[in-house]
């Protein structure tokens, strides 16, 4: 793996995760929709998170 994905991956993967909780915050009517997506964002990124 190239040493520039290792750096810019868990950069994007925070900045995801700032724009679904916002989408939390102040999505208030969509709220339940947005909270499937998070879940779902959370199970995929849980292995690559685990193994370090």
């Amino acid at each position: 793996m190239p040493d520039f994905t290792r750096d810019s991956e868990p950069v994007a993967s925070g900045m995801v995760e700032l724009v679904l909780g916002a989408a939390l915050l102040f999505a208030r009517h969509l709220s339940t929709h947005v909270g499937w997506v998070v879940a779902a964002f959370f199970v995929a990124v849980f292995p690559g998170s685990t193994s370090a």
